[in-house]
């Protein structure tokens, strides 16, 4: 694994530590589409991420591209659409419903299909 990519996990990691909500116990967003997702993920996500199916840097050097995540065994399904329900430092509220988050999800599962996040 790379220095940077090394360096953008743990940033994930701390991310989700520092995030109050009990991920366990979230409900998992509905079943989503992978292409609503990078849609979405495109519009919303793209100008601080790399949403793209590689993983060249992102706009936002703290914020890990997608493949980064999408790999990450931190990452799981509750986690990242709890992630996304609620604004952090460096993060807006990007004003997301349930559907559009599991959009999301779809799309980051299809990032990495060999090692899917659960």
């Amino acid at each position: 694994m790379s220095r940077y990519a090394k360096s953008m996990v743990l940033a994930l990691l701390a991310a989700v530590c520092a995030t109050p909500a009990a991920f366990a116990d979230a409900p998992k967003p509905p079943p989503g589409s992978a292409m609503a997702g990078k849609g979405i993920a495109t519009l919303k996500c793209a100008g601080c991420h790399n949403v793209n199916n590689d993983s060249k840097g992102s706009p936002n050097l703290k914020a890990p591209p997608f493949v980064v995540i999408a790999k990450s065994k931190l990452a799981t399904v509750r986690e990242v659409d709890q992630w996304l329900q609620v604004a952090h430092h460096d993060m807006p509220d990007l004003g997301l419903d349930a559907g559009q988050r599991g959009d999301i999800v779809a799309y980051l599962q299809s990032l990495s299909p060999q090692d899917p996040m659960q």
